[in-house]
């Protein structure tokens, strides 16, 4: 479930691709595995969070030993250059400049955001945060 959100496998070029370009697949990859696991109960418990921008963020460190709230940092950082790179690589797919990192960015927050679980908090386009995906 989380990898579905969390992890977007490599994608193919051409027509069919463009028509499927935010299909979020479940990996296979052994270390993609281990940062959902890391991720998982915090995004539930709501000390992780999605931001507007589709990005993850530590919402509140209440509750999380010192050293877990660094694993928890580090496995963001590692997620967040992964979706950083994934709206680089949308721009390529597509032949756009990097003008259009804006909006493509924005598309890919959207995506994001919508396939968060019902107890994940988002949060929506006005700063505020809610559980589940912006309605």
């Amino acid at each position: 479930l989380l990898s579905a959100l969390l992890l977007a496998a490599p994608l193919a070029t051409g027509p069919a691709a463009a028509a499927n370009e935010f299909v979020l697949p479940i990996p296979g990859n052994p270390d993609e595995t281990n940062r959902e696991f890391e991720l998982a109960a915090y995004l539930v418990m709501g000390n992780v969070g999605i931001d507007r921008t589709g990005m993850l963020v530590v919402r509140s460190a209440a509750g999380v030993p010192g050293r877990s709230l660094q694993e928890i940092e580090r496995a963001i950082g590692v997620e967040n250059v992964r979706r950083r790179a994934e709206i680089d690589a949308t721009l390529q797919r597509r032949g756009l400049p990097a003008a259009k990192r804006e909006e493509v960015a924005k598309e890919w927050a959207e995506k994001w955001r919508a396939a968060a679980q019902p107890q994940w908090w988002v949060q929506r386009d006005d700063g505020n945060w809610q559980q589940g995906p912006p309605r």
